[in-house]
């Protein structure tokens, strides 16, 4: 189940739903997005009509059951930002182009050596190379 709390929820409502949460058998799951928290009920075996009665404490938005679309905890609905990895200086989804190239398997230092100096002089971010 899936606790949407309201734009307006303060600390402590929140804390008091991740409890009620616990208490009912199953585990909390805190996704805290610019706008709204959202409070996953994660587990089997716990029960779900407490869960449910929660839809009228404060600070509550809604009570629903979670989609079934894959990646939630990275989908646009529960994370609207981009993540951007950092490697080495090199942003990994940002607003840049990353390009990363390499031979797919390495057979001697020397290939590799000599595939790194291509892959930067085309222009390529980062070497990969396959085993």
């Amino acid at each position: 189940m899936i606790v949407n709390m309201s734009d307006s929820a303060s600390p402590e409502q929140i804390e008091h739903i991740i409890q009620r949460i616990r208490e009912a058998g199953f585990t909390p799951h805190v996704t805290r997005g610019t706008e709204r928290t959202i409070v996953a009920a994660v587990g089997s075996g716990g029960r779900r009509h407490e869960i449910e009665a929660l839809s009228v404490a404060p600070g509550v938005d809604n009570v629903g059951r979670p989609s079934r679309k894959p990646f939630k905890l990275v989908s646009r609905q529960t994370r609207p930002v981009s993540s951007v990895v950092d490697v080495g200086g090199v942003k990994i989804g940002g607003k840049e182009v990353v390009v990363i190239a390499g031979p797919c398997s390495v057979e001697s230092r020397e290939q590799l050596l000599d595939t790194a100096h291509g892959v930067k002089k085309a222009g390529a971010n980062m070497l990969r190379g396959g085993a």
